[in-house]
């Protein structure tokens, strides 16, 4: 009698269990955005930055990382690191030649949203996620739903659009549909439709990718308009500080200097040295103007999206992740676009938001890295990373810090890029037109002269290895962030690594005082003091951290 009573007992209706609804994930990726947002913790008080109201409602519902850094200051190496959960001294993509599939072992690896197609999520996406080509076909079909390659849904979209008119860097159009982020956006609403109307008991996985604030800079008049000139401020400094080497600067030959008129009037040819390389104030304040717009374009697009997930009543069983691909340089140094491991390149806004896992308007001050994202949004949706890549996959999960950790603990932020500038390497590897074109406008034709007694070449010029190979390398910049300081080390490299023996090619050291997220007008943080003796026992234990991080 008694046991029946008690299961009687246990199939009560009020007394049985049913699976939590696993929640939806939205993955948001902007390209090229610095951590310079008009969002409390960061620079709200600046009423000449962007004005990025909706990146403000994602902080207000979510958490903020107002210490986020990229694994490398580039496009394809920075995706292939997040999306698959790997730094890029374990992906080996370094720039745009390899990705994380051609490494020894890499074809078997599981990216972030293939985790979650592993898991029974609908997962699909739109814009820019992976770089294009790498991994080939945008990782179909081992990332993607198949009904994204197959033809029952719409195929993945890369989106292009008209250049600026006289190919200047910036403009402003009435033609908002022509747009890559407005057909992003668009392209994303309709997969939203398609999972919502064929797959109402999927949790989904949808990854939105945005061009901007990438150049061009080209972008609806009326929000140019909304950003006057005078508001802009110029470079803090725009002068190479003279106790950094050489080698941490890049000239900017790729996206920037070789493509716009603007840029050629502005007096690109003459950016030969470092310690002379700089634009006038106007032709930078005009850049930067075209830069914040890009910024308020890319913030009303990610509007439109979190609206859809209000309007569809989705908001509240979906995580948002929002964050930039890297950071960019706009003037700082005398320096242009990414390319570096500089503090203004490596650093970008991250915001998540997890209802009912986490409060909303945290702060994390703690340096966290983009690589820490597949296991923080793994934990976030309860998934159990695959037992046989569990130690393969680098990062931490930053759910602890978000539902209330202390973040003081000791926590660094590490970040790599390449330089490439032996002459005889280049002179033995198939160049790119654009690079073949850089050789006989800057230097000496395809073979240039050697003349640093190091690296045979100005190392200003031609520093940078988007399309050489491993072979082609010279030199990698180790870099490591903690909370009070950014320390850089150049070690010769090549097909066999880092040459640990060898003689370096200069050190950095930039302090940062605690509280200080102002990294774009401190002057503090633009002087290189690794030579100083009192910051002797600084650069050894930094350098420590280094070694260590390289040699796992």
């Amino acid at each position: 009698m008694l046991l029946l009573l008690l299961l009687h007992l246990l199939i009560l209706p009020g007394l049985t269990q049913t699976a939590p609804t696993p929640p939806n994930v939205v993955l948001i990726v902007s390209d090229d955005l610095r951590a310079q947002v008009n969002v409390a913790d960061f620079f709200a008080n600046d009423s000449g930055l962007p004005r990025t109201s909706n990146l403000e409602s994602l902080a207000k519902s979510g958490h903020s990382f107002n210490h986020a850094y990229a694994n490398q200051a580039l496009c394809g190496p920075s995706r292939n690191s997040f999306l698959s959960g790997r730094r890029p001294q374990r992906t080996e993509a370094y720039n745009f030649v390899d990705s994380f599939r051609d490494v020894e072992g890499g074809e078997n690896w599981t990216t972030l949203p293939g985790l979650f197609k592993r898991n029974n999520y609908t997962t699909v996406g739109a814009g820019k996620i992976f770089h294009p080509g790498l991994p080939p076909d945008n990782d179909m079909p081992y990332s993607w739903d198949d009904r994204m390659s197959d033809g029952t849904w719409e195929s993945w979209m890369y989106p292009t659009e008209d250049a600026c008119p006289l190919k200047t860097s910036w403009c402003g159009t009435d033609n908002e549909t022509d747009l890559e982020d407005f057909k992003t956006t668009q392209q994303a609403i309709k997969l939203l439709d398609n999972i919502t109307s064929t797959e109402k008991n999927s949790p989904f996985f949808l990854a939105v990718g945005y061009r901007k604030p990438h150049l061009q800079w080209r972008v609806p008049n009326r929000i140019l308009e909304n950003v006057p000139l005078e508001s802009v401020s110029s470079p803090a400094s725009p002068d190479f500080p003279p106790s950094t080497p050489p080698l941490a600067y890049h000239m900017p030959v790729d996206d920037f200097l070789l493509k716009f008129s603007d840029v050629e009037q502005c007096g690109s040819a003459n950016l030969t040295d470092p310690a002379t390389a700089w634009f006038s104030e106007s032709c930078s304040r005009l850049w930067r103007r075209g830069y914040y717009s890009a910024v308020e374009y890319m913030d009303e697009q990610v509007g439109i999206i979190l609206n859809e997930l209000k309007e569809r009543k989705l908001e509240d069983n979906t995580i948002v992740i929002f964050f930039g691909d890297h950071g960019w340089h706009l003037g700082e140094f005398g320096m242009f676009e990414k390319f570096s491991n500089f503090e203004v390149a490596l650093r970008t806004p991250m915001f998540i938001r997890a209802p009912s896992l986490v409060t909303p308007g945290g702060l994390t001050t703690a340096p966290v890295e983009l690589v820490d994202v597949y296991r923080t949004v793994a934990d976030l949706a309860n998934l159990q990373i695959p037992a046989n890549e569990s130690s393969s996959i680098d990062g931490e999960s930053l759910l602890p810090l978000m539902q209330g950790m202390k973040d003081d603990e000791v926590r660094m932020a590490f970040s790599q890029f390449p330089r490439c500038l032996d002459g005889k390497n280049y002179a033995d590897l198939p160049l790119s037109s654009d690079d073949r074109n850089v050789w006989n406008v800057y230097n000496d034709g395809d073979k240039p002269s050697r003349r640093h007694e190091i690296t045979n070449l100005p190392e200003w010029k031609l520093s940078n290895c988007n399309e050489i190979t491993v072979e082609g390398m010279d030199w990698m910049g180790l870099s490591v962030r903690t909370q009070d300081w950014r320390y850089t080390v150049w070690h010769q490299f090549g097909s066999e690594g880092i040459n640990w023996e060898a003689a370096i090619g200069g050190e950095e050291l930039y302090s940062y005082y605690p509280g200080d997220v102002d990294i774009f007008r401190s002057p503090n943080n633009f002087e290189n003091v690794a030579g100083d003796p009192v910051n002797a026992d600084v650069v050894n234990e930094l350098r420590g951290y280094i070694e260590i991080q390289w040699n796992k």
